[in-house]
C-alpha cells in the first residue's frame, strides 16, 4: 500500500494534494495510480492507491523512536502554545502526529500538527497545548529546558477534536480531565478499591 505522495510525482503532489476533491486533480491521480476496491466500516471508507514508487529511498521514525535514539531535540520556549523541535539526524525523516505528547519542560505538552520533519531540519517552531494543568516548573530529575520521550498520545476522539478543531487550551484540559475521571471510575470498578486519581 502506498501513500498518494509515493505514487505521484512530487511536484504534482505539492501543488495539488489540497485540491484532490477537484475532478481534474482526481484525473491526474488516476493517470499515476490505480485504486483497489474500497473497504467500508460504518462511516469510514478506505481506498488503497497503487502505483510506481516516485521516491527512491526515505527512512522514517516516529517522534517517540527518534527521541529514544536522541535524534530529535524538543526545547521549552516558556510559551505554552509553542515549542522548538529539531531533527538532528542526517538520514531519518521524523513523523510527528498531532496528539503526540512530550514530557518535561515547564509542563508536559501535546503537539498539534501532523508533519514530517526532514533530516538536519534546524530548530523549527511547532504548536503545542499543555496536558498537565497546574505545573509550571521543572519536575524533579528533569530539565526545565528540554523535553523527553513519551509513549503517550491523546487517544480519544474528543481529545483530538479539542486539539485539531476547537484549538483551545481549555477544551484540551476539559477532555484530558474527562479521560482521567473515566479511568479512575473504571479502576475503582475493577479493583473494588477507592482510587483518588489516575495520572
Amino acid at each position: 500500500m502506498k501513500a498518494i505522495s509515493d505514487c505521484c510525482p512530487r511536484d504534482w503532489c505539492d501543488q495539488n494534494l489540497v485540491s484532490l476533491h477537484n475532478s481534474a486533480a482526481m484525473g491526474l491521480v488516476a493517470r499515476y495510480c490505480s485504486s483497489s476496491s474500497s473497504i467500508r466500516v460504518r462511516n469510514l471508507e478506505v481506498f488503497t492507491l497503487v502505483g510506481a514508487d516516485q521516491i527512491t529511498k526515505r527512512d522514517y521514525l516516529t517522534l517517540s523512536e527518534a527521541m529514544d535514539k536522541h535524534l530529535v531535540r524538543v526545547d521549552e520556549t516558556r510559551n505554552v502554545s509553542e515549542l522548538k523541535i529539531e531533527n538532528l539526524s542526517g538520514d531519518f525523516h521524523v513523523f510527528i502526529q498531532a496528539g503526540d505528547i512530550v514530557k518535561g519542560g515547564q509542563q508536559d505538552r501535546t503537539l498539534i500538527t501532523d508533519l514530517v520533519l526532514p533530516p538536519k531540519s534546524g530548530p523549527q517552531p511547532i504548536g503545542s497545548f499543555c496536558v498537565e494543568q497546574g505545573r509550571w516548573s521543572r519536575r524533579p530529575g528533569e530539565s526545565a529546558a528540554v523535553f523527553y520521550k513519551s509513549d503517550k498520545q491523546l487517544i480519544t476522539m474528543m481529545q483530538r477534536y479539542a486539539v485539531k478543531s476547537v484549538k483551545q487550551q481549555s477544551a484540551v484540559w476539559t477532555e484530558v480531565d474527562k479521560s482521567k475521571k473515566a479511568l479512575t471510575m473504571n479502576a475503582r470498578k475493577i479493583t473494588g478499591k477507592e482510587i483518588n486519581s489516575c495520572r
